[in-house]
């Protein structure tokens, strides 16, 4: 594709915009289109000043050639880069599966780019779990799945079905999903800190970055750690909101240098900012081992997989939970049910729920209590409307009783 198309598209799409921002900081690694595209990807301004953009771009390219070293070193076989950065060769050269996601626009922008053997580039919305598990069908061995700039893009309800679908993957496949995202507003913030030292404020000011953040929501997910408020509070949020989805994090260094980027302006690599990239953090989330046996079954219209946990019985539902299945719910509760205190029912691919299924969820409630986990709106509703949403817990991300 052409400078020139390139240019036409960065005009259109802002989406496209990153995907070619994303090109240009990581063109020094060894992909000649994204070389010859670098000039023109690294001369977009935001019109928010130099120093805004300078720590943009050296976030992003510390994050992505950390997230790159990081996946190398993963010994997973393929490697998922959601939202794609097109920076395949790096993996491929080393024998290993890439397999690039995003949304169509970024996809069909990048163009003759994404041309390589070992690599698969797909079309996916993040709120639709079975366009990203569709996708991952194909895929080989276990996943290392990378992610920078994707969290501050969605809300909660946008969250839920990607984290559904991540680890439903992490489960079927194995491996990890590799993100900056949830501290990268601090990181920014850092960043810019360093770069501007008792200025930062004034930049900010005349930048007006707070005003366009709390119009844009950028801050409004479980996960990611908004710099304005309590770092140690947002992480438990955010630890408690992949629970819920059977997943769990640790926090692991990136590992980059300052004198390693090249997005940093010359005469910048001042002591601050290099203390400021040297600390730089990502999150490693995995699929929570399991604990006890699982057990799978197919009822009418509904999949039931049930798991013991101590003394925590976790039900997941797929599909329709009515008369004809019900029953079939309530033996897998009562095969696991001595000694329980708790059940815990992951709803959040229940698509219908019927008067024989709450009858079921009444019988349960008899002998322990009894949590939701992420119900839809069609389920919410009937709860609301029959009143068991008073008699049980219901939980979307953090824990709140209804």
């Amino acid at each position: 594709m052409s400078e020139a198309n390139w240019n036409k598209q960065k005009n259109q799409n802002p989406l496209a915009l990153a995907s070619m921002e994303m090109l240009g900081c990581l063109g020094e690694l060894g992909d000649r289109e994204a070389l010859s595209l670098r000039g023109c990807a690294l001369s977009v301004h935001t019109g928010f000043g130099w120093e805004h953009d300078a720590a943009r771009r050296i976030l992003l390219e510390a994050q992505v050639r950390g997230l790159r070293n990081l996946a190398l070193r993963s010994s997973c076989e393929t490697i998922v880069d959601f939202p794609c950065s097109c920076l395949y060769r790096p993996f491929t050269s080393k024998g290993l599966r890439y397999i690039g996601l995003g949304a169509a626009e970024v996809i069909e922008a990048a163009g003759a780019v994404r041309e390589g053997a070992g690599s698969s580039f797909f079309p996916v919305d993040a709120t639709n779990p079975a366009s990203i598990l569709q996708a991952l069908e194909s895929a080989g061995g276990s996943l290392c799945i990378l992610s920078a700039g994707l969290f501050p893009t969605v809300t909660d309800p946008e969250l839920n079905p990607l984290c559904v679908a991540v680890g439903q993957a992490l489960r079927t496949h194995g491996g990890c999903w590799l993100t900056p995202d949830p501290e990268a507003p601090r990181a920014f913030m850092e960043i810019l800190e360093a770069l501007c030292g008792d200025r930062m404020m004034d930049v900010l000011l005349r930048s007006n970055d707070m005003r366009q953040w709390k119009v844009q929501g950028q801050f409004d997910n479980s996960l990611v750690i908004d710099p304005r408020w309590d770092r140690e509070r947002l992480q438990g949020k955010a630890l408690a909101f992949l629970q819920t989805h059977g997943l769990e994090a640790e926090r692991i260094p990136l590992e980059m240098q300052a004198l390693n980027l090249l997005s940093i302006p010359a005469g910048q690599t001042n002591e601050a900012l290099r203390e400021t990239i040297a600390a730089l953090h990502c999150c490693k989330i995995t699929a929570i081992a399991a604990q006890g046996h699982m057990d799978h079954r197919r009822a009418a219209g509904l999949d039931i997989i049930s798991q013991r946990k101590g003394d925590l019985l976790h039900l997941e539902l797929r599909g329709r939970l009515d008369t004809l299945s019900s029953n079939d719910v309530f033996e897998s509760f009562m095969e696991q049910n001595s000694d329980l205190r708790k059940v815990e029912i992951d709803c959040s691919e229940l698509d219908y729920l019927s008067s024989g299924g709450i009858r079921v969820l009444l019988k349960i409630l008899r002998f322990c209590t009894v949590t939701l986990l992420n119900p839809n709106e069609a389920v919410c509703d009937v709860m609301e409307k029959t009143g068991l949403d008073t008699l049980l817990q219901i939980r979307n991300g953090e824990t709140r009783y209804v």
